[in-house]
Order: C-alpha cells, then structure tokens, then sequence
C-alpha cells in the first residue's frame, strides 16, 4: 500500500511533465553534428553540457511538483572513482558544480542532495563506469531509503 502512496502520485507528474514537453516542441528525427559532438564530448567527460530537454524538465517537473504540493528532491547518483578522477582533471565538476546552482536558484523549492549519500567500493561496483552492478544497486536503494 506505502508503494502506491509514492508511485501513484509520482507516475500521474510524470505523464502531466512529458505532455507539457510534447506539446512545447517537436523532437528532431536525425541528429546533427553539431548534437554529435557534444555527445561526444560528454562520452570522454571533457565537459558537462547541460542538455535544454532536462533544464525545461526540471523546471517543469518543479513547477507541477509545487502546484501539488509535493516535495521535490533531486540525488546525486554515483560514479565510479575513476570517472570521478576524469572529471575532476577536466573541469566537469566545476561546470556541473554551476549548472546545479543555476537550477537551484530558479528552483527555490528544489531540493537537490549532493555529494550522492552511498559510496561504491570502487569502480568494480559499477559494470561501465556510471551504471551499478546489482549487489552496489542493492546498497544504493538502503542508502537512499535511510535518506527518504
């Protein structure tokens, strides 16, 4: 019953956030190369690029969540240490360091929770560098679960 008190709510913004986004833009069908090398760009972890589709989501997910009355929490997740050094070396984590205060400041009622409250136990807890092993996805829900 406590699953549905969450899921219910959470799935019904969901479906409002994705009408909103259909109906403010039509997604392109081929992708430019321009597209291409910021995605490039992100794969090496040469730079953080914060993509419009997740600025406007946000704010419209922000936005449904204040109208009713839900409390939003974003988590950082975790990434292997190895990713982590990459990223450090770059300047990505000063970068993404300014992209989440600029949300945060237009988001007044987001709550954003960084650093990510679980710690994996090094890189082999992860099966390509951002995505958890099942064990680590074990830990990650406890971690998130004593967090909530």
């Amino acid at each position: 019953q406590r699953q549905g008190v969450i899921r219910d709510p959470l799935g019904s913004l969901l479906r409002a956030v994705k009408r909103k986004l259909k109906r403010a833009s039509r997604s392109p069908t081929v992708l430019s190369s321009e597209s291409q090398r910021v995605i490039d760009k992100r794969c090496a972890n040469a730079a953080f690029i914060s993509s419009p589709v997740s600025t406007v989501y946000l704010k419209l997910l922000a936005e449904l969540c204040a109208e009713r009355k839900i409390e939003l929490r974003l988590v950082s997740p975790p990434i292997a240490p190895s990713i982590q050094s990459a990223r450090a070396s770059s300047g990505y984590g000063d970068q993404f360091a300014l992209f989440r205060s600029q949300i945060l400041s237009a988001q007044p009622a987001l709550r954003w929770i960084h650093p990510c409250p679980y710690e994996p136990s090094g890189d082999a807890a992860f099966y390509d560098g951002v995505h958890l092993e099942q064990g680590a996805k074990d830990a990650w829900g406890q971690a998130l679960a004593r967090l909530l």
